[in-house]
């Protein structure tokens, strides 16, 4: 079965950067009890640019992931053959 994965994009002001980090360990845990992974990234040069992604095995999984975190965009992964 295809995956499916969100991704959002977040700029984090320094005077944000702490409450931020502690939020993530909240988001990490919601996407573990909804069997979904949660994958944060800093970009390399610009500081405070942040990317998300959560993915999971199904859409209702990773809906639940989210809870009201943000809307949801899905991306679902492509089989070739």
């Amino acid at each position: 079965m295809p995956r499916v994965l969100t991704m959002h994009e977040r700029r984090i002001d320094d005077s944000e950067r702490e409450g931020y980090f502690a939020a993530l360990q909240t988001r990490r845990d919601t996407a573990k009890a909804a069997h979904a992974h949660f994958w944060v990234f800093e970009h390399g040069v610009e500081h405070g640019r942040f990317v998300e992604f959560l993915e999971a095995g199904d859409t209702q999984s990773l809906v639940a992931a989210h809870a009201a975190h943000t809307t949801v965009e899905l991306w679902r992964e492509v089989e070739t053959n």
